[in-house]
């Protein structure tokens, strides 16, 4: 009941197994952050390509990371498109796998102090917010992303 209400606080929802084209053409007037990140498990060194899309409008972030894994590199993407927002709205982030939301919303998960600061910037920007995992579609996913000016 608690993750509940953290999720309904928060304007959070989460939403798994869905389409790659589901995901970008639903609620059409809301601004995307479509994610990809990636992470050489040897190296521990990873990337992410995030991008910003209202409408025809699109921004591309990237960054890179040290001692991380590839659903670090997409939290860190989100964590970094979160942050440019600049005014309260209707927001769906589309990745290619869950990164751990519902765990957050019941305060645990390996990767909690990054999905805390997800929360944070939600509550602090004012955003209502639909998480999307399009599981099995992470290539249809990069080469979006790689295609986007």
């Amino acid at each position: 009941m608690e993750a509940i209400d953290l999720e309904t606080k928060l304007n959070i929802k989460t939403i798994r197994d869905v389409s790659l084209q589901n995901a970008l053409t639903n609620n059409i007037k809301n601004t995307k952050i479509i994610v990809h990140g990636s992470c050489d498990y040897k190296t521990r060194k990873g990337s992410y390509i995030a991008i910003l899309q209202y409408g025809n409008i699109y921004k591309k972030i990237q960054g890179e990371n040290d001692d991380t894994t590839a659903n670090r590199c997409i939290l860190q993407g989100i964590i970094d498109s979160l942050q440019i927002m600049k005014k309260p709205t209707s927001v769906d982030v589309i990745t290619s796998t869950p990164v751990g939301i519902k765990k957050g919303l019941r305060g645990s998960g390996t990767n909690f102090d990054l999905i805390k600061i997800i929360f944070d910037k939600i509550t602090e920007k004012k955003l209502i917010v639909t998480f999307y995992s399009c599981e099995g579609e992470g290539n249809s996913l990069k080469n979006l992303v790689k295609s986007r000016k």
